[in-house]
């Protein structure tokens, strides 16, 4: 549920920020990322900076809250503002949320980049602050990683005890994380579904060593140095895992003959979540070469939810409804519509298969600990531990 300021007309008179009842209710909004400000032309941005930099700066940060939304402007740098409460108030994230809706065009309606000016934005340059604040927040603190000499680190047996998953199988729905009896459960199996619906889960994958956009590394040899730069090892920009295979099929009918029609899918999994490592080791170039094709991901987490989009099978949801309109129009009209061109089924019939391609977002909550590690001797060289 999401909280949006509304605009109320009473006597002719513009009461802003009316939405929320009491401080309280907007704290509990505010730390749990669920505000967003819905933009009014009785707006009031272009004054009252002076008091809205003077919360900002002593730290009055449910006033400040309120003075935004009171504005009733949807911007980035007020997006930012809320960002900075939100932060303010111990909850990194929520405001990480507001911060990465601050960087998103999409999201808000007025833009303050590139502007030193103007009573909306505060003096301040956008994006910057916004991303500055963003980055921060996202980069764990030097007291949060560790490292280890290549093969000197502990196994991964040593420090992960839990559930190894492929990154595919997260696609399968998880136990109900409900803490009441099901209708005819036993005793035995509520304990078994709560204790698999909390325990912690760790998944692991190939790092691409060989694809630059993701991961950057190289050897000097006049110094025996295997260098890694800005490794992104788990990455919102590039898929942790592409995967392809055959669908379910499914059958095919007209007036003369079906036909069974295959699916060829493909997959890609990304993580909403962004983290880089670099490092380097004194190692012979063999030892370097075989060290490059043998680098592994590992993250233990406790929560997760996926979001899973296919563009072509909303495209041929979208085609049905067209051709469907269209036919309907036709009987209206009784002249029956010639939609054959147009509708995917009449290729699909005719090649005997559909291509679809599934882009699946992964969110992981409550992470423990991310680590690399050589799978050869499946020894870890580099863990970060974010804050939970």
């Amino acid at each position: 549920m999401t909280f949006k300021i509304k605009v109320i007309f009473f006597a002719g008179l513009l009461l802003p920020g009316a939405a929320f009842g009491s401080s309280d209710e907007t704290k509990e909004a505010l730390l749990a990322g669920r505000l967003r400000i819905e933009n009014s032309v009785f707006n009031s941005a272009f004054t009252g900076k002076e008091t809205t930099t003077a919360l900002l700066k002593d730290e009055r940060w449910i006033e400040l809250v309120e003075n935004v939304l009171g504005k009733q402007f949807s911007s980035n740098s007020y997006y930012y503002m809320l960002g900075r409460a939100a932060e303010g108030m111990g909850s990194k994230k929520a405001a990480v949320i507001y911060y990465k809706i601050a960087l998103d065009k999409n999201q808000y309606k007025y833009d303050c980049n590139n502007h030193m000016f103007g009573d909306a934005c505060f003096g301040m340059k956008f994006p910057d602050v916004a991303t500055n604040r963003y980055n921060t927040l996202n980069t764990p603190s030097p007291s949060q990683t560790m490292k280890w000499l290549i093969g000197e680190g502990p196994t991964v047996k040593e420090v992960i005890s839990s559930t190894n998953v492929p990154i595919a199988g997260l696609l399968t729905p998880t136990p109900s994380l409900s803490k009441k009896k099901i209708k005819f459960e036993t005793e035995a199996e509520f304990l078994e579904r709560t204790r698999k619906a909390t325990e912690r889960q760790f998944v692991s994958y190939p790092l691409k060593t060989d694809d630059e956009s993701h991961c950057r590394t190289l050897y000097d040899h006049d110094k025996s140095k295997y260098s890694i730069a800005e490794c992104r090892i788990v990455s919102s920009a590039t898929p942790a895992l592409e995967i392809s295979g055959q669908g379910e099929t499914f059958t095919l009918a007209n007036m003369m003959d079906k036909r069974e029609i295959k699916r060829h899918v493909k997959r890609a999994f990304y993580f909403d979540a962004n983290y880089a490592w670099s490092s380097e080791f004194h190692i012979s170039r063999e030892s370097a070469s075989a060290l490059d094709k043998d680098l592994h991901v590992g993250i233990e987490f406790e929560e997760f939810s996926v979001k899973s989009t296919c563009p072509e099978c909303e495209a041929r949801d979208r085609n049905e409804n067209i051709v469907g309109m269209m036919e309907s129009i036709g009987a209206l009209n009784k002249r029956p519509a010639n939609t054959t061109s147009i509708d995917w089924r009449t290729d699909a019939f005719r090649t005997g298969y559909i291509e679809e391609f599934w882009i699946h977002i992964i969110s992981l909550n409550k992470i423990s600990r991310i680590i690399v590690f050589r799978g050869k001797d499946q020894r870890i060289i580099y863990q970060i531990t974010p804050e939970l």
